[in-house]
């Protein structure tokens, strides 16, 4: 997850999230990850890093226990990561 919030690959970003909660990272491994990218990346990859956090959540909520009926949002990828930030 790191080298794709320093590349700025918006892809990567997005299945790296999604890998690292299906293999049990935690909020807290993530933000250290989203750290280093940071100190690797420099200015850019802070929009990237709050991308990937916020992936990492969407895919968090997604994948949490819902009560019968309720709905869960969208089915697929982290809404939001199409799109590249101005530099």
């Amino acid at each position: 997850m790191a080298i794709a919030i320093a590349t700025r690959c918006d892809g990567c970003v997005a299945f790296h999230a999604e890998a690292a909660l299906k293999q049990g990272a935690s909020r807290a491994e993530v933000l250290e990850t989203v750290g280093m990218a940071i100190y690797m990346g420099a200015g850019p990859s802070v929009m990237y890093a709050a991308q990937a956090l916020a992936a990492f959540g969407q895919f968090s909520a997604a994948a949490a226990p819902r009560p019968p009926g309720m709905a869960r949002g969208p089915a697929h990828g982290a809404p939001g990561l199409g799109s590249r930030p101005a530099r």
